[in-house]
């Protein structure tokens, strides 16, 4: 059996490659034999040609020939080929006006033999990225080693010019092999970004196909699952996350924990994952949002502030505020923060710097009317619900229930609760979604509104629920809605149920259920 494995020489190794032009430019110097053993002799040459050849049929890389290459090592002097330096590599690379060159090696250890290369930037006789491969120390067996060193070397290149292109994973530490696989991902990735959920799935799922054991997809995977209804899919696949964890690398197993925690943990546990990547690496885009995100929704908004301005920062310093305009996610959830600690000035501001890039965003205009409501100017809120209305008459995705659910927040958040309820019961009689039901009987509780409603919208959206973990989602929030009007055993019944019965333990009903039968103890 043959044996390949990587070994990676710096944290940020591609982005040499990132930075390089559109047609990546090698240079393949001979193989050394450094076996002593002369029957390795031709395979210096051999295993460059065949390197070379490979290389040439990838239409996204330029690859320098090999006559040229070793007629300029000669001129160089270089007449030995095992005694090709690095620095004489680099010089005959630059006179080919290749951005990188592989140099490699022969050598045995025991019983074994090995071939190694490096990839190294021209300019800097930097090393990018190094392979090994490994078999028995035998003639025959050398096709079948460099075959496997030049699938290696290959794929990494057609990632790093995948990464290069693609700004949505520029982030990533290419947790693929696969440049297919990689593909496919990003062509789901760029799906999702337009809310096109089956075929960001489909993609997704290829990906998957192609590499089984490849985490992102798996990620995004799982967002579109829950996004489109598909409950027991998603947490299937969460429980399949969590145990392959150790089999990927440490950055990755956080990623895994961190989507675990989603769902199966507290609050505080996903900020605490969240936290030890943000250690690793304190540039990434994404950590702070979520973490941000995740201290609005404790309603912690002091210690969201922080993140999420760092987070605007890092948006609005890299790529990622161009690539993903018309996307008000990072305004909207500091807009939130600012808004509940009084900071209207703050929030209107940032809404301004949102304005270009958002110009008809839902969730921005909810948040500019909720605003001009709290400051009492009613042109303002006048105009912007006549830009809300339009908009939605504009989408044809954006039902008459929508509209009106749209209407309730806008009041909701500027505090007028009364006038939020008379918009989220209109759109109640314009829709069956169960999960909508779900989202009005969850406000009446947070607010402690018309508690005495949340048991009949729950009974109607259980029979309406599309799978079990709906069905018990529903019997959770009656049960809490119970709860919350003082019914504490017929609470801890139905949340009994709630905990023996579901499919999935999921971390909702189990804090939920603790809750209320701990209070029931103490009432005994």
């Amino acid at each position: 059996m043959v044996y390949v494995y990587p070994k990676i020489f710096k944290v940020d190794t591609l982005e040499k490659l990132r930075a390089s032009r559109d047609k990546t430019s090698i240079a393949v110097m001979p193989f050394q034999n450094m076996t002593s053993d002369s029957a390795f002799n031709y395979w210096q040459v051999s295993i460059q040609a065949n390197l070379i050849s490979y290389l040439s049929n990838t239409s996204e890389l330029r690859v320098r020939q090999q006559d040229n290459i070793n007629t300029l090592l000669q001129t160089n002097g270089t007449n030995e080929l095992a005694s090709i330096s690095p620095s004489t590599a680099g010089t005959v690379s630059k006179r080919l006006e290749a951005d990188f060159f592989i140099n490699g090696n022969i050598q045995k250890a025991g019983s074994r033999i090995r071939i190694s290369a490096q990839l190294i930037d021209t300019k800097t006789i930097e090393v990018l990225k190094s392979f090994e491969v490994n078999g028995p120390y035998n003639d025959s067996i050398i096709i079948t080693i460099s075959d496997s060193l030049r699938k290696k070397v290959t794929d990494f290149l057609l990632i790093s010019k995948l990464i290069k292109e693609n700004l949505e994973v520029q982030h990533l530490a290419a947790s693929t092999n696969s440049p297919e696989a990689l593909k496919n991902y990003v062509y789901g990735y760029n799906a999702n970004k337009k809310w096109d959920f089956p075929t960001a799935r489909e993609f997704y799922l290829k990906a998957l196909e192609i590499d089984s054991n490849y985490l992102d997809p798996m990620m995004m995977l799982f967002d579109c699952d829950q996004a489109m209804g598909l409950m027991e899919q998603s947490l299937q696949l969460l429980l399949q996350m969590h145990r392959k964890r150790d089999q990927w690398p440490p950055v990755q197993q956080l990623w895994a924990d961190w989507s675990y925690a989603t769902s199966f943990e507290s609050p505080d546990e996903q900020i605490k994952y969240l936290r030890q990547l943000q250690q690793i690496d304190d540039k990434r885009v994404d950590l702070p949002l979520i973490i941000g995100g995740d201290y609005n929704m404790k309603k912690e908004y002091n210690k969201a502030i922080p993140e999420l301005e760092m987070g605007l920062e890092l948006w609005q310093k890299t790529g990622w505020r161009e690539y993903f305009k018309g996307n008000s996610a990072v305004y909207v959830l500091l807009g939130e923060a600012y808004h509940n600690t009084g900071q209207y000035e703050k929030e209107k501001k940032l809404y301004k710097i949102a304005e270009p890039d958002c110009p008809n965003d839902l969730p921005l205009i909810l948040r500019q009317t909720s605003l001009s409501i709290a400051e009492k100017d009613s042109n303002s809120t006048n105009q912007y619900i006549e830009k809300f209305k339009s908009v939605c008459k504009a989408n044809s995705s954006s039902p008459e229930w929508a509209v009106q659910d749209g209407l309730g927040d806008i009041y909701n958040l500027a505090g007028m609760k009364e006038k939020a309820d008379s918009y989220y019961r209109k759109a109640l009689t314009l829709t069956q979604n169960p999960r909508y039901m779900k989202g009005i009987a969850t406000y009446y509780i947070e607010n402690n509104r018309n508690l005495n409603d949340v048991q009949e919208l729950m009974d109607k959206a259980m029979k309406l629920a599309a799978n079990k973990v709906d069905y018990y989602d529903y019997l959770d929030i009656k049960g809490w809605g119970l709860y919350k009007q003082g019914k504490n055993k017929e609470a801890l019944e139905i949340l009994q149920k709630c905990w023996d019965e579901a499919p999935f333990k999921v971390y909702s009903i189990k804090s939920q259920y603790e809750e209320v039968k701990k209070v029931v103890a103490s009432l005994k």
